[in-house]
């Protein structure tokens, strides 16, 4: 076939041609995402309780949980979290099952539990894992929050009626909240209650329909509207009527306003009040168009809007995707303008590009492989394009040098056949070589398995391409590139200072490690007993996968549960404050002095490593100088940060750390077992502060966290004989201190809850 090939006039051309096309096609199809898809099929189960402490959480939800979904086919692990006013599941499906069939399983087995609390919410059953964060949109200005807001919400439509976008999640700025806040005064001088004035509420506040009227030449529907959807129409809600006709109003018993409930959730942009919109795509859509198309709309919007609102694309975890690409197609060019140069030195310069020509080869023979099978152009595949270029390269030149060597007699289609028959067993060997190396990682178990999977099968897909543009494709170019002409000056000075390079110096170099053959020996077992030294005793680092350095940094902080607003937010202050000392410190080192800190996102409320939310935690996000242009690295900016934020007293846990990418996870996990709690969280917090003492260690955490703390009440001797009873007495203390929530309601597009509180 090789012959053939190389003396048909056009076929070598055509499968060029089908090659080059086939690639240009399936190229642009291809997903562009910073990982394949790596995780396990999993399902969560929230439970709201709202009100419970995290003891009750357990006993109540967590226990029956575990207990309804053992009957679940292909569940494999099942974590509850009890938290104060809810509780949070996982459950992770075993490799092989269906994933449809598992969440209905779960979905199922979960709503036939009958022993929740009537108080706790109806348990809500969701598949994880069906979107892949891309970026956030910052809304800030000098209105108030309620204008803000007004524009987010339509923001948010827009945002999401993008192609691929899944989910925008607004953030920063809480709940509405239509809030009544009784007077305690006036329900005791009218022998009301908290919980008598959310019913008299519920009573007069109703949209419902009625049914139908029919009459003899149409009917009619019925619809009963006393609705209120303002702070003004509810203080109008009749709460007492005296038979006299004298009317205790709503607005006469409480204050009604207008809220974003809770206060902890709040956002700021460099300290400017904002609201902050998570923009998710779904897992077939490309990474990099929906962050083009989320910034196309965000420039839009810019230029519309007055000074007065700000809209900014920020928390960018995509664009890293676009640098690794640009460093392919770099290195690409690269590699073949080195090869051309190189092989043009001692080949003509015809002969050199036609021989560079298996790389576009083999880089369409992978694309064309990742759009069959549906890989994406991840960090992975790309490692691997990137690995195919040195392979391909070498093969590339191997063949061709033995091709002008056969046809150093006469570039005939028998030598050029030739040239190839002398070189093709050691391809080919090399070839079975690479794929004895890296076709084990395709079988690799877990998420780092279907993380790494994929590199082998790019790798080998490109290297079987170069190898039929090797065997079949090449050898008809470079009979056609070779000619007999006279050398020039040049060529012959170069091939006599080779020449004299490859006796004199090479040749003379093995000759003496021949006469020397013990002691080469001696110096290569010797660098292999240091080598192996050097990974025993910890001077070469071993990890799953290499950091990579993002352009987003995070400080995660948390303090005890219970801790006010107030305190939470000093601390957040001080983490900003040392943030701003270190940027100032560190701009001058950055090329052309640009500033390091881009700009700095605090979200009150949020820690996405203690999985809580509450007045207890905050985050402050940085945005900073592209990684591929500063000059600093993450690791010295977060020891520089944490130097200069120094002690903060009271705090639970502070972690510096970039937002999670990929499958490494936490590279340590310690997990400990007691059946009394008090033994378990002293044995924890021992565990956290020995390893402290660990060098290398940083952001440990315990999640065994004690609760806010509890006031435990009870009825006292006699009260029975009031006529009181336990229900009474408690449901009126949760409608005092926890509040009543009532019906949403609706104004326009926009739900607010109504909530009751004295």
């Amino acid at each position: 076939m090789i012959r053939w090939f190389t003396g048909h006039p056009t076929a070598g051309n055509l499968l060029l041609l089908l090659f080059l096309a086939a690639g240009a096609f399936a190229a642009p199809g291809l997903l562009r995402e910073t990982f394949p898809d790596f995780r396990a099929v999993e399902a969560e189960i929230t439970v709201p309780y709202r009100g419970a402490a995290a003891e009750d959480v357990e006993a109540a939800i967590c226990a029956p949980l575990w207990d309804g979904v053992q009957g679940v086919e292909g569940l494999e692990t099942f974590n509850c979290t009890a938290q104060t006013g809810r509780a949070r599941a996982v459950a992770t499906m075993a490799p092989g099952n269906d994933a449809l069939r598992f969440v209905n399983s779960l979905r199922t087995e979960v709503s036939a539990i009958e022993s929740f609390p009537d108080r706790a919410d109806p348990a809500v059953v969701r598949e994880l894992h069906r979107s892949d964060p891309v970026t956030s949109v910052a809304i800030s200005g000098d209105l108030p929050l309620g204008e803000l807001d007004l524009y987010a919400d339509g923001l948010s439509d827009q945002l999401t009626a993008l192609p691929g976008v899944a989910r925008v999640t607004r953030g920063g700025l809480g709940t509405r909240t239509l809030l009544i806040t009784a007077n305690r005064a006036v329900l005791e001088s009218h022998g009301l209650t908290p919980a008598a004035l959310a019913a008299a509420i519920a009573a007069q506040n109703i949209d419902l329909p009625a049914g139908t009227l029919e009459g003899p030449g149409a009917d009619l529907t019925l619809r009963f509207t006393a609705e209120r959807d303002t702070a003004a129409a509810l203080a109008r809600i009749p709460v007492m009527v005296l038979p006299n006709g004298a009317t205790l109003t709503l607005g006469d018993a409480a204050v009604i306003e207008e809220r974003f409930e809770p206060p902890q959730d709040r956002a700021f942009v460099d300290g400017t009040p904002a609201i902050v919109l998570d923009v998710a795509k779904a897992l077939d859509a490309d990474a990099l168009r929906v962050l083009d198309s989320v910034t196309e709309l965000v420039d839009a919007e810019t230029a519309r809007l007055p000074d007065t609102i700000t809209v900014k694309v920020v928390q960018d975890v995509t664009s890293i995707i676009r640098d690794r690409l640009v460093m392919l197609v770099q290195n690409g060019v690269v590699g073949l303008i080195l090869v051309v140069v190189v092989m043009s030195l001692f080949f003509r310069p015809g002969f050199a590009i036609w021989a560079a020509m298996g790389l576009p080869v083999a880089f369409a023979g992978a694309f064309v492989w990742m759009a069959l099978t549906g890989l994406s152009l991840n960090m992975m595949t790309l490692v691997a394009l990137l690995m195919a270029i040195g392979i391909v390269m070498d093969d590339s030149i191997v063949i061709a040098d033995s091709i002008a060597v056969q046809a150093a007699k006469g570039a005939t289609v028998e030598t050029v056949a030739a040239g190839v028959g002398a070189v093709a067993p050691g391809v080919i060997s090399s070839f079975l070589t690479t794929l004895a190396v890296f076709l084990p990682l395709a079988f690799l178990a877990g998420e780092l398995g279907a993380v790494l999977e994929v590199l082998p099968v790019v790798l080998l897909a490109a290297l079987f391409a170069s190898l039929i543009e090797a065997f079949l494709i090449l050898p008809h170019h470079l009979k056609g590139g070779i000619k007999d002409v006279a050398s020039s000056r040049f060529r012959v000075r170069f091939d006599a200072g080779f020449d004299s390079l490859r006796d004199r110096g090479v040749g003379r170099l093995a000759d003496a490690a021949i006469k020397a053959r013990w002691l080469v020996a001696g110096l290569a077992i010797g660098a292999l007993i240091l080598t192996v030294g050097a990974l025993g005793g910890g001077m070469v680092k071993r990890e799953a996968m290499p950091e990579i350095d993002g352009d987003v940094l995070e400080a995660r902080l948390m303090l005890p549960a219970g801790t006010s607003l107030v305190r939470t937010t000093e601390a957040v202050l001080q983490i900003e404050a040392a943030l701003d000392r270190v940027n100032a410190r560190l701009t001058p080192e950055q090329p052309e002095a640009q500033p390091l800190v881009i700009r700095r996102i605090t979200r009150l409320g949020r820690n996405l490593s203690a999985s809580e939310t509450g007045a207890h935690v905050a985050t402050v996000a940085v945005d900073l100088l592209g990684a591929e242009t500063r000059a600093s690295t993450l690791d010295e900016i977060v020891s520089l940060w944490r130097t200069e934020i120094g002690p903060l007293p009271g705090i639970n846990s502070l972690i510096l750390t970039e937002p999670g990418i990929g499958p490494q996870g936490i590279a340590v996990e310690l997990r400990l077992s007691h059946p009394d709690l008090t033994t378990l969280e002293a044995a924890g917090r021992a565990t956290l502060a020995e390893l402290e003492t660990y060098a290398g260690v940083r952001n440990a955490i315990v999640d065994l966290r004690p609760g806010a703390p509890e006031l435990r009440l009870s009825l006292s001797q006699g009260a029975e004989a009031l006529g009181l009873t336990a229900t009474d007495v408690a449901s009126q203390l949760r409608a005092a201190f926890l509040g009543t929530q009532l019906s949403e309601i609706r104004r326009g597009d926009l739900a607010w809850d109504l909530e009751v509180r004295s």
